[in-house]
């Protein structure tokens, strides 16, 4: 793994090509051993092939690769300022997730908590199942359908007392979230806590990042929801509009 990452090292701005020898070379390796490398590479797509010239440049999965880091980060960025203000108004931890490579996951790309003494805490990087919690079905609901078919298909495991775990309830569930464009849930990613989450949605329509609130269920009150819920699409507007992204189209 690591003389594959060398290798893709090479390919920079200014040496965007090179040769078998060339890189066997720089890398300090024997010309078969790279050579096996970089058919990995190429048959993944991190690498392709000029045949007229038989030098090497980055393939299609680089580029694609770099270019979701690239919008991952202005959107980290862009969504700072956001989390601490709705954190702030709520006094509750706002996050912001994004869905897994695989897209069966979400991850906590970034959060802040709130002010109370009593709150929920999760890492940067956490990974939940994508079908348990508000935060993480506001971002299956909008993927592309094939991707949902594959969660739904299973297995459905359960995180927490109130998961979702049968597909025909799910289904149901990722239907309503999508007719209101926003997603609420109780219990069902850690236990004794609630949450709610709007998606940020790209110009396909399809699921780019969720913006989350979540705190425990002691403090929850039936006024409380829609005050949130308003919070959260002031929240997730602000970032739409930095980015030239998406809401659902609902008002609050």
């Amino acid at each position: 793994m690591e003389r594959a990452f060398s290798i893709l090292r090479l390919f920079t701005e200014y040496s965007p090509t090179w040769t078998l020898s060339a890189v066997a070379r720089q890398v300090d390796l024997s010309t078969s051993t790279c050579h096996r490398i970089i058919q990995a590479l190429r048959a993944e797509g991190y690498l392709g092939r000029d045949e007229a010239s038989k030098q090497y440049h980055l393939g299609v999965a680089a580029l694609e690769l770099g270019n979701r880091a690239r919008k991952s980060s202005a959107l980290t960025s862009a969504a700072a300022q956001a989390l601490r203000w709705l954190a702030f108004a709520t006094g509750e931890t706002a996050f912001l997730l994004e869905p897994s490579e695989d897209g069966r996951y979400s991850v906590c790309v970034d959060r802040v908590e709130g002010n109370q003494p009593l709150r929920l805490t999760v890492d940067v990087g956490r990974t939940v199942p994508i079908h348990a919690g508000a935060g993480q079905k506001v971002l299956l609901a909008f993927m592309p359908d094939s991707a949902v078919e594959t969660i739904l298909a299973g297995p459905l495991h359960k995180v927490a007392r109130m998961t979702i775990t049968d597909p025909k309830e799910l289904r149901a569930d990722l239907a309503l979230i999508r007719s209101r464009g926003w997603s609420v849930s109780f219990e069902e990613s850690h236990a004794g806590t609630w949450a709610m989450a709007i998606p940020i949605l790209d110009s396909t329509g399809h699921t780019a990042a969720g913006l989350a609130l979540a705190g425990p269920v002691l403090r929850h009150s039936a006024e409380l929801p829609d005050i949130w819920r308003r919070e959260c699409f002031r929240a997730a507007a602000s970032v739409t509009d930095a980015l030239g992204l998406h809401l659902p189209g609902f008002l609050p």
